[in-house]
């Protein structure tokens, strides 16, 4: 009912959990016994997330204790969730060992006691995920060591990309709809972390069989289309220069003659800004607009530190300069809502909201 009285019991709900995996560690990989005892910490797993599920007021508290409370518990559930992993395998284009347990579990076999078990790892590991450092990557003890669970990301990436992609959960498939949103938080998760610390190969996230061909970067326009589903929630599964198509194919259906006929005399919106405050003007000026007036042409009127007009009138090129100079600006770490990492790329700082309130707002005007 209350957390109170589930917090005290929840060591004993996932005792069979701990007991299993020393266990099957023990035990050699081709034992007949080890399917069986894997679904028996599985199905401990997937009461605990059921007892969640029934009691919304203590589901975060469930899944907090789960991952903050013993430790046991947590890398117990890492270690499971490798063992339900790489109960199955496949081979990754690079020759390395790729798990394939959940996959076969999410997509082809449909085993409601491993799909449990994901959505509790998935929560819990998503706890612990927030208050991780470099060391639980990078160390080989670590509770996510890197090479350690990289079958198990693979795994869980090609499932829940199977889940948009080509086995789509039906409208009524409430645990399979629940199962694919748990997973893709997690994988959004890991990839953050990955930008930040390069923790993977080079191409890892990628999948050669996903297809964005013309036709399917039209179905972006349709928010429930496959295409879509993958470029909101795992765009980084699709190579760069996918998205561009997507994106430009999107750009170009939605363009009019009279929208983008240069020097046109009507239908043209002017934005003045200062030199020295190309990104504060910007973003005054132009985020509260409305999708429809972002398709129009826009010219862009730069102002002097006297505050008078620039001769020239804009072709295209002022406003390339525009761009140019508010990336440099607004990307700036010295700015506050990016930091580089080792490799001097670009991510979100954690810390932006020193830069001031509206701190999201600005992010998601640079996204518009």
């Amino acid at each position: 009912r209350n957390s109170v009285t589930v917090r005290p019991h929840l060591s004993l709900l996932l005792s069979p959990l701990q007991a299993v995996a020393k266990v099957l560690a023990r035990l050699p990989p081709d034992d007949s016994r080890r399917e069986q005892l894997l679904a028996e910490a599985c199905a401990a797993c997937g009461f605990v997330w059921e007892i969640a599920r029934a009691a919304p007021a203590v589901r975060t508290d469930v899944f907090a204790a789960a991952a903050l409370g013993d430790p046991r518990i947590i890398r117990s559930a890492v270690e499971i969730a490798l063992m339900v992993s790489l109960s199955a395998s496949t081979t990754a284009p690079n020759g390395s060992t790729q798990g394939a347990g959940f996959y076969r579990a999410l997509v082809s076999q449909r085993k409601p006691v491993f799909i449990q078990f994901a959505l509790f790892f998935a929560e819990v590991a998503l706890v612990r995920l927030a208050v991780a450092d470099q060391s639980d990557f990078l160390v080989e003890n670590g509770l996510f060591f890197r090479d350690r669970i990289a079958p198990l990301v693979a795994d869980l990436h090609a499932g829940t990309l199977a889940l948009y992609w080509s086995h789509q959960p039906a409208a009524g498939d409430a645990l399979g709809l629940e199962v694919r949103e748990a997973l893709t938080r997690l994988l959004q998760s890991l990839h953050d972390w990955h930008s930040r610390q390069r923790l993977f190969p080079d191409n890892f996230w990628l999948h050669s069989e996903l297809r964005l061909d013309d036709a399917s970067a039209a179905a972006v326009l349709d928010g429930n289309s496959r295409t879509a589903g993958v470029l909101r929630n795992l765009p980084f599964s699709a190579t760069f220069a996918q998205r561009v198509h997507v994106l430009q194919s999107y750009l170009s259906s939605q363009r009019t003659d009279e929208a983008w006929t240069p020097f046109m005399t009507g239908g043209v919106d002017t934005v003045r800004l200062r030199r020295d405050r190309v990104f504060a003007d910007s973003y005054a000026a132009m985020a509260q607009l409305p999708t429809e007036q972002w398709r129009r042409t826009m010219h862009v009127q730069f102002v002097n530190a006297e505050g008078l007009d620039e001769a020239g009138i804009d072709g295209g090129g002022l406003f390339k300069e525009f761009l140019t100079v508010l990336v440099r600006e607004a990307f700036d770490p010295a700015c506050g809502l990016f930091c580089t990492n080792a490799e001097n790329q670009l991510f979100p700082s954690p810390s932006s909201h020193i830069s001031g309130p509206d701190h999201l707002a600005k992010l998601s005007f640079l996204g518009s």
